[in-house]
């Protein structure tokens, strides 16, 4: 009896056990998700770049297949995100190669790319997707951001504030921001195109 008594005891620690060590897992898998689809429309937040609610500097910038310098505001649509991509990013290429295959989700986005070389597909972008790309080989538009890796975003409103900012590496994760910002947009405003 002590025997079957024992053996009980042992079995349902090691249960015990067994279910702290998945409950220890999922946690950590709902953690990603929160960060994934949380208040921040899957932008993972970090350290870097300019804060929330600050705004955007009006640079002057050089646009794909434009000849003469503009001011980084007059590129944005009212309500804009602005990347950053570089052509040495893995994750900048897979977001590149999945806006191509998903070109509504940049329109949603309202996207303006900044990219710090013209190796990622430029003529294909600038022609499917009809983006404005703004070319910052000096790296002189991301250190106005205080940008210092990729691929980095920032969503902003008509005021050209900051209202989210993070990293995105993933176009699933940039189809969640859109369709946040698709809901948060006023109906009588509309979504740009």
């Amino acid at each position: 009896m002590n025997a079957i008594l024992l053996a009980s005891n042992i079995a349902l620690w090691i249960l015990v056990l067994v279910i702290g060590v998945l409950t220890v897992g999922l946690s950590r898998h709902i953690v990603i998700l929160h960060r994934r689809i949380g208040p921040r429309g899957g932008l993972y937040p970090v350290q870097a770049g300019l804060e929330i609610g600050e705004v955007i500097p009006n640079v002057e910038v050089s646009v794909f297949g434009r000849e003469n310098t503009i001011r980084l505001y007059d590129v944005l649509p009212e309500h804009a995100t602005i990347a950053f991509l570089r052509s040495d990013c893995r994750s900048c290429a897979e977001l590149v190669d999945g806006l191509l295959r998903a070109p509504d989700i940049a329109r949603q986005l309202g996207l303006v790319l900044i990219m710090a070389s013209t190796d990622l597909q430029l003529t294909a972008l600038a022609a499917i997707l009809s983006l404005p790309i703004v070319m910052d080989d000096d790296d002189i538009v991301a250190s106005s951001f205080n940008i210092t890796y990729s691929p980095f975003f920032f969503v902003v409103g008509p005021d050209r504030a900051i209202v989210q900012r993070g990293v995105a590496n993933g176009i699933d994760q940039l189809e969640i921001l859109a369709s946040i910002q698709l809901a948060t947009v006023r109906p009588t405003e509309g979504v740009r195109t």
